[in-house]
């Protein structure tokens, strides 16, 4: 079993992903194939100070498939709608090797910093030598965030 990146139609590729073992299972090629994954990461995203965990496609408008590469399976994708092509050079499909994706598939990415580029207004420094509260913490926070640095002191 090999690995093969397929181009696929863009924000459709649960749906495109759900015809394709459809039609693996209708076949019959079950034997074929082992794992269509479509590859996401979950991102903690913060937002008025709430965090939101939220799924996020790490390549959008491709799918890894985990096939034997014969003539059935060949046109069993290519005929499967919304799939575009194999990635590969000269219409011939190009196998990926197993250390390329699971460095694909178990990448973290960290998390960015937002466009104002503070991504934490707090300092436990900060509180040592003024008392002043930031003009964007609001009271309550800075209370919370006050104590919090009295822990790390101690």
């Amino acid at each position: 079993m090999q690995w093969f990146v397929l181009k696929v139609t863009t924000n459709r590729e649960k749906s495109i992903r759900q015809s394709l073992l459809r039609r693996i299972a209708r076949e019959g090629l079950d034997e074929f194939f082992t794992e269509v994954i479509i590859p996401t990461e979950n991102v903690v995203e913060t937002k008025a100070g709430k965090k939101k965990v939220s799924e996020q496609k790490l390549f959008p408008g491709y799918l890894f498939v985990q096939m034997v590469l014969n003539d059935e399976t060949w046109y069993l994708v290519r005929g499967t709608s919304g799939i575009g092509d194999f990635t590969g050079a000269g219409g011939k499909p190009v196998a990926m090797s197993d250390e390329e994706v699971s460095r694909m598939l178990g990448r973290k990415r960290r998390r960015r910093p937002n466009r104002r580029g503070s991504r934490s207004i707090f300092r436990p420094e900060m509180w040592s030598r003024s008392k002043m509260v930031p003009s964007r913490v609001s009271r309550a926070r800075s209370t919370r965030l006050m104590k919090r640095a009295a822990r790390f002191r101690s």
